[in-house]
């Protein structure tokens, strides 16, 4: 008798250590879908915006929340992803920021799951200059600080502007050209 007691309880053991891993694999797994579908979003606003304030407003419409949180072309049962906070613009380091929280029920078990986001703004750069006017001709005195290079003197300063206007005014084969890779970060994945 004592042994077919030990034998239930050790396949009890079994099956919720096995629920337990099964679980894990589904929410993580639920978290890399909705990165593959943050990575398509993040494609398709490339190709249709030209500037970081079309970027940003595209992520703040409910249509971007509900196309990431759509887990239904998958098999996975039980799953449900949720955006618990607002995006939140930083405009010092053209960041967009949030967590997703994925909850995963399998039968009386359920399990919450978190990851943190990060989409850096392609068209954002950080533009300082001394005086509020550049004019063509008094060019000298400014300096500007692009992506962390300062200059001073009048002919990198002029070679420097074009680029950078030629930077903002990007063709869609340059937007196209984009690693979306470097621009979305998932990270600090853990259990709830």
């Amino acid at each position: 008798m004592t042994c077919i007691g030990l034998h239930y309880s050790n396949s009890k053991i079994f099956n919720l250590e096995y629920k337990e891993v099964n679980i894990k694999e589904i929410g993580y797994g639920s978290i890399d879908i909705v990165h593959s579908n943050i990575l398509r979003e993040v494609e398709f606003v490339l190709q249709n915006t030209s500037n970081k304030d079309e970027f940003n407003n595209y992520f703040l419409g409910n249509k971007f929340l509900s196309n990431i949180k759509d887990v239904s072309k998958s098999e996975l049962n039980g799953v449900l992803v949720n955006i618990p906070t607002k995006i939140k613009i930083d405009n010092i380091n053209g960041l967009l920021e949030f967590n997703i929280i994925s909850t995963v029920r399998d039968d009386i078990y359920i399990k919450k799951f978190q990851a943190s986001v990060k989409i850096k703004n392609p068209f954002f750069s950080q533009v300082v200059t001394k005086k509020d006017e550049i004019s063509e001709g008094n060019i000298s005195d400014t300096i500007q600080v692009h992506q962390g290079k300062l200059y001073e003197n009048e002919g990198n300063y002029k070679q420097e502007h074009i680029e950078n206007l030629n930077i903002l005014h990007k063709t869609e084969k340059q937007i196209r050209e984009f690693d979306i890779n470097k621009i979305v970060t998932v990270y600090n994945y853990k259990e709830i």
